[in-house]
């Protein structure tokens, strides 16, 4: 879907971009209306109840919401690190886009988010296929993504810790003898490193406001194999509702993240130079395109 509409027939515009997305966010949506009880994923209950063929259709679920909102995540982060660079970034990575733009944005964020609940749930129970092509390329998508908005977006707790998660989940891959995970995750750090953190001046001061403020310390490394404690397993529906601004929902389901329709109202008009600059963006091998760029500079 995603990969035929968007990767293979690149559009020839922006505006038929936007076209794809929208299509594609309508198919997923009708796709989300129709899963069987016995196959939805109740993050609530991750820790006890799960099991490899919902793990599998939601996994591919995510990845699909990813692959479509991609290129344009990639460009938007791409621009907030040339403007970091220059000293012109804004504090509010929101600014100046519009709704549907920030919504897609958003999705792609919470996909990336869930993946990494569902994966490290999924390793507590000996579900994960170690030498799994698609489990290593589903987590280490998501990883990237997180990466990358650690480093441009403002800081945020939750993408921090699941960052972390992410990481610790293709080290543990590593570990148990996937080489070419190996290979990926070195990758990473390696990307981290180049555009990310911040210095250790301005951590401690972000620090000692959320310990002013009442909110958790700094996010600390997790175990080998990814495992957290449950309690501090994030719900990926929670910060999407609160942040999304549209007026149609994807199906609420008490079991699965709540979903905004991103794109079933979009305006062709709303920010046309960026769905021209996320044209540019589109390969499909562009996450590896993206990272050895990144680490030129």
């Amino acid at each position: 879907m995603a990969a035929s509409e968007i990767y293979r027939k690149k559009p020839g515009s922006g505006s038929n971009l936007v076209a794809s997305v929208q299509s594609i966010t309508n198919d997923l949506s009708g796709w989300l209306r129709q899963v069987p009880d016995r196959l939805r994923i109740d993050f609530t209950t991750l820790d006890t109840h799960i099991n490899r063929e919902s793990v599998s259709i939601n996994l591919h679920f995510y990845s699909c919401v990813n692959m479509t909102a991609r290129p344009l995540v990639f460009y938007i982060i791409q621009r907030r690190l040339d403007a970091e660079a220059l000293g012109s970034a804004t504090e509010d990575w929101k600014e100046g886009l519009a709704p549907n733009t920030v919504a897609v944005i958003d999705s792609c964020i919470t996909a990336a988010r869930a993946t990494t609940v569902i994966m490290d749930a999924a390793a507590k129970h000996n579900l994960i296929a170690t030498y799994g092509y698609l489990d290593g390329e589903y987590i280490f998508s998501a990883a990237l993504l997180l990466v990358m908005v650690n480093a441009a977006f403002p800081p945020n707790e939750t993408s921090a810790r699941a960052m972390e998660t992410a990481l610790n989940l293709l080290r543990g891959m590593a570990d148990r003898g996937n080489t070419y995970l190996d290979s990926r995750h070195s990758l990473l750090l390696e990307l981290r490193a180049a555009i990310g953190p911040r210095s250790a001046e301005e951590k401690d001061s972000d620090t000692t406001s959320s310990l002013t403020a009442g909110q958790k310390g700094p996010v600390t490394p997790m175990t080998e194999n990814g495992g957290i404690p449950s309690t501090d397993i994030p719900d990926p529906s929670t910060e999407l509702a609160a942040s999304q601004v549209l007026s149609h929902d994807w199906p609420q389901q008490p079991d699965l993240p709540s979903f905004r329709d991103i794109a079933f109202q979009f305006d062709l008009n709303d920010d046309p130079a960026l769905w021209e600059g996320a044209l540019d963006q589109i390969d499909i091998d562009m996450d590896t395109d993206w990272i050895e760029n990144t680490l030129k500079r």
